[in-house]
């Protein structure tokens, strides 16, 4: 993750500076359709062990969070 995205606070972002997501905790949010964003934001729903995850967004985001969560284990909503 530390490698991918630049930590400042609770957001990250690229390295080229433009903003990928915000950590709020208990949510995880982005503006970002980017596949990396959404495979990184289900890793950390994973790693804390999160069992279910809701999904809002495009079609195209919420298509692509729902394909990444299954794989990982996670029930998306």
């Amino acid at each position: 993750m530390r490698r991918r995205f630049v930590q400042v606070g609770r957001k990250y972002y690229f390295p080229d500076g433009a903003r990928a997501f915000t950590d709020r905790g208990h949510r995880l949010t982005t503006a970002s359709e980017n596949t990396e964003v959404i495979k990184s934001l289900v890793d950390i729903a994973k790693s804390r062990g999160w069992e279910e995850i809701v999904v809002h967004g495009s079609e195209r985001f919420r298509r692509e969070a729902w394909f990444a969560a299954k794989t990982a284990g996670i029930e998306p909503q």
